[in-house]
């Protein structure tokens, strides 16, 4: 269950790889999450979300139940057994079918680490990261009984992934400490802690480059995603790098050369949030002098009907929206993202009755192009402050 869901017994494997039938493994990744006890039918009804739009939810559920028992014939055969079975309008797994389950064993290798000490601490705990390619059910991310869990397996692999760093570090295991703080920034993308492992990693091999390519991403990440910088411990550590890899001076005919776009795209500049917040302080101190009129739109992605919306459809949105922006804004407006459903736009020489018509235009334009999309966008407009001397 961690990574890709399948089934294996025997010479027999399946999984939900190239698999059409969503609901029939979210049917059984479920059944096999709550194995130890009979689940209501009317319990998958509600996770497979027939209810309220299907006309006979009992019928689709028997559907989706015999389509499961087609797609688990080989494991059956194996044991011969059927994996799944019902009475009395519940469904369960067959208790009678002893089975491990890596997601269990995982945690169990990662709390029996945490508790032990020296070379079996560090064993488990290489064991156990190494078990984990994947987060818990990848495949079914957006469904909300999934998420808790996933978050749970994640947060365990991050406490793992901390303690193997600390004894690898001090038994200056280098190669091994990059792996695992490299498994671990992935898994927890916006940890300052896991971003300078994975930058001293590199810069302990001498790669410089690869050190400052981590931080250039990390900061990216952050600015777009939450709206906040990395800690000063984090830049004073890219500083470092930048400094230890003794770039020589450049020429004025050198600087002017890669300042220059050489072929610069159609549409606004895109941008990360700290670079936008320098656009923007820019243009406020400059504001007052020119007499410029200058309006920041504000355009946030939720669902349709003050709906939720899971991740997964906020993340395609965010990335419809970010295109139809870069189809509607002129060529000097600035746009970046703020947050991990919001995008910023600096309209220069705008007024606010125009301004106003430009995020109803990139609104109207995403409603257009994404018709069936759950999600919507909304707009809103505050005045640039200029910033007096």
């Amino acid at each position: 269950m961690l990574g890709e869901f399948c089934l294996s017994c025997g010479k027999a494997t399946v999984s939900m790889s190239g698999s059409r039938s969503y609901k029939t493994w979210l049917m059984l990744a479920y059944l096999l999450s709550h194995r130890h006890r009979w689940v209501p039918q009317d319990e998958i009804i509600d996770i497979l979300g027939g209810g309220d739009k299907n006309s006979n939810p009992t019928g689709a559920v028997r559907a989706t139940l015999f389509r499961a028992r087609r797609a688990l014939e080989p494991i059956s055969e194996e044991v011969n057994e059927n994996l799944v079975i019902s009475r009395g309008g519940s469904v369960r797994w067959n208790p009678r079918i002893k089975m491990t389950v890596d997601a269990e064993m995982f945690e169990s290798l990662v709390r029996f680490g945490l508790s032990s000490t020296g070379d079996e601490r560090l064993s488990k705990l290489e064991k156990a990261i190494s078990m984990m390619p994947g987060d818990f059910l990848f495949g079914f991310s957006g469904e909300s009984w999934v998420s808790p869990l996933a978050a749970y397996y994640k947060n365990l692999l991050v406490e793992a992934a901390s303690a193997a760093i600390e004894l690898y570090a001090e038994r200056g295991k280098t190669d091994e400490l990059r792996a695992t703080a490299l498994r671990a920034f992935e898994a927890d993308p916006y940890s300052d802690a896991f971003c300078r492992h994975l930058m001293k990693a590199y810069m302990s091999a001498g790669a410089y480059e690869a050190a400052e390519e981590t931080y250039c991403f990390f900061r990216d990440r952050l600015a777009g995603d939450l709206g906040v910088e990395p800690e000063d411990e984090t830049r004073a550590l890219f500083s470092s790098a930048v400094m230890r890899r003794g770039e020589k001076r450049l020429t004025l005919e050198a600087i002017k050369s890669d300042l220059r776009e050489s072929s610069p795209p159609k549409g606004p500049i895109l941008c990360d949030y700290s670079t936008f917040k320098l656009f923007y302080r820019a243009e406020a101190r400059g504001a007052d002098r020119r007499g410029d009129a200058i309006h920041v739109g504000l355009l946030t992605v939720t669902g349709k009907n003050g709906r939720q919306i899971s991740d997964r459809i906020l993340l395609r949105a965010m990335d419809d929206l970010k295109e139809t922006i870069r189809a509607t804004l002129r060529f000097g407006d600035v746009a970046a993202s703020c947050s991990g459903s919001q995008f910023l736009i600096l309209l220069v020489q705008a007024n606010r009755e125009n301004s106003e018509m430009v995020v109803r235009r990139v609104i109207d334009r995403f409603e257009c192009d994404n018709p069936r999309s759950q999600a919507e966008v909304k707009g809103d407009v505050m005045p640039l402050e200029p910033i007096l001397a």
